[in-house]
């Protein structure tokens, strides 16, 4: 695991621990949306038994179409002899079809914006590689959710993820026409309100 990830698996830990704590009797379920969606896959595989589920936006197991194969093959050779170098940047048109959510998106000081490093895209290419060959041992509750036409994240990596797992309470939902934050695209609403269901029907 590269130092990034490592990073942000602790501070996910930090605060899982913070949250139970605060609330010792209340069932836990896990929300991983696009990168963070391979952070909550891996954690409910580290930690199988402190979840009650766990909810999937925007797979991050296969890169999204956005990327091309001569950039990852740029990126394998740049993160052995300059692993810094930037080497792709996520598109924001991708990110929702509300202009508004776009522009705010872009003009957020705290969103990086920039070439992700060759040694970062690498070491999230292999992170994906170990997550598809261990999605049997996941046997949560599972609601996946992705937009039909997201170019970030590939929508075959939720239909990965569904056969994958040995969950038998595993839903997936793919919304039509929705883009990559399916969260933040016009018809929102209709997301928020699967969620509340199927939280409700297991809580």
């Amino acid at each position: 695991m590269s130092n990034v990830f490592l990073i942000i698996w602790m501070i996910c830990r930090l605060f899982f621990n913070l949250v139970r704590t605060e609330n010792p009797n209340t069932k836990t379920f896990m929300v991983g949306h696009s990168m963070g969606s391979t952070i909550a896959i891996d954690y409910a595989l580290q930690h199988p038994g402190e979840l009650q589920g766990l909810i999937i936006s925007g797979t991050t197991l296969k890169l999204g179409s956005s990327i091309s194969k001569a950039s990852i093959l740029t990126a394998k050779i740049l993160s052995v002899i300059l692993p810094k170098m930037g080497v792709s940047a996520l598109d924001p048109g991708g990110i929702s079809r509300d202009p508004a959510v776009v522009a705010a998106y872009v003009n957020d000081s705290l969103n990086y914006t920039g070439k992700l490093s060759a040694r970062f895209g690498v070491e999230l290419l292999k992170t994906m590689q170990m997550l598809r060959s261990r999605l049997s041992e996941i046997s949560l509750p599972l609601l996946i959710m992705q937009g039909s036409q997201d170019r970030i994240s590939d929508p075959s990596s939720s239909k990965l993820l569904f056969d994958g797992v040995s969950s038998k309470d595993k839903t997936m939902k793919i919304y039509e026409g929705f883009y990559h934050e399916i969260f933040n695209d016009p018809e929102r609403q209709q997301v928020f309100s699967d969620i509340e269901a199927w939280l409700k029907a297991r809580v």
